[in-house]
């Protein structure tokens, strides 16, 4: 199943599975030496190659021209779930139902509001926490030591740091709950 992209209708259409179509057409544009000439563009259909973005290029994206000529920078799970599913919100994520960011097919995505789709990501451990984060700088049984500190002891936060032979920031980002707050 195909359908025209909303605001690009003639132009542009796409697939239940996320495949962007461009449509044969002829473009009119000034030519930049001699604006009073036009030049005469013929564009064949074709199926558009995406790019890959996000952390770990997991996400597909597709630069879309509008009759204006310009330029439109659109992710495919966004364009498929507005096309088959209906508009929403541009406020509002879309998520993968199944977890994979490949998977476009319009019955794998559905729009969440961000609240939804961090609790839903939080549900299904797609946030890694604690010593599983990539950034982690201590582990947990440091995390629980500098709460101890916090809690039992008179020392300020650069004395605790220093007596453990660890960063300022980490003792501080703990003590404001910035980080570690799973841990008790």
């Amino acid at each position: 199943m195909v359908k025209p992209i909303p605001g690009f209708e003639g132009i542009y259409s796409i697939s239940e599975h996320g495949e962007v179509v461009a449509h044969e057409r002829i473009r009119i544009r000034s030519n930049p030496k001699k604006p009073e000439d036009k030049i005469r563009y013929k564009y064949k259909k074709h199926i558009l190659k995406p790019n890959e973005i996000g952390t770990h290029k997991q996400y597909h994206r597709v630069r879309l021209v509008d009759k204006k000529g310009k330029f439109h920078y659109i992710l495919i799970h966004r364009l498929v779930c507005k096309v088959f599913n209906g508009d929403f919100p541009n406020e509002y994520e879309v998520d993968h139902k199944d977890n994979n960011p490949t998977n476009n097919h319009y019955t794998n995505l559905i729009a969440l509001t961000k609240k939804e789709h961090t609790y839903k990501s939080v549900e299904c451990d797609d946030v890694v926490f604690g010593n599983n984060h990539g950034n982690s700088k201590i582990n947990e049984e440091q995390a629980k030591e500098i709460k101890k500190f916090l809690k039992d002891s008179n020392l300020t936060q650069k004395e605790i740091s220093s007596t453990l032979g660890i960063s300022y920031f980490i003792v501080k980002d703990i003590a404001r709950g910035k980080t570690w707050r799973r841990v008790g």
